[in-house]
């Protein structure tokens, strides 16, 4: 099993994530949040589970209950959370 790390732009992902769905309901918003970081878990157990991601080196979970993608990227050491990107965002040519 592979740890899951999360990068601090994704981290900055999940709280703006928060904080906007807050500003209407908290409890909304916490629900999300907590489905997103349990998918991203999942990862240490399924790595692949994720499709081909459309940046070079680089995997896609399309969340079917919630309207964000996590992407994230596989190395010998552990499992790499990039982004949580809303499906209406325009999608980078790379992640940093």
């Amino acid at each position: 099993m592979s740890a899951v790390v999360w990068l601090d732009e994704a981290l900055e992902d999940l709280k703006s994530i928060g904080d906007y769905i807050a500003q209407e309901n908290a409890n909304a918003a916490y629900n999300v949040l907590i489905k997103i970081k349990a998918t991203a878990d999942n990862l240490s157990r399924h790595p692949e589970i994720g499709r081909p991601g459309r940046v070079f080196d680089t995997r896609e979970i399309v969340m079917s209950d919630l309207p964000y993608i996590l992407a994230y990227q596989i190395t010998d050491r552990d499992i790499r959370i990039l982004a949580v990107m809303h499906t209406s965002r325009k999608w980078p040519d790379k992640f940093n």
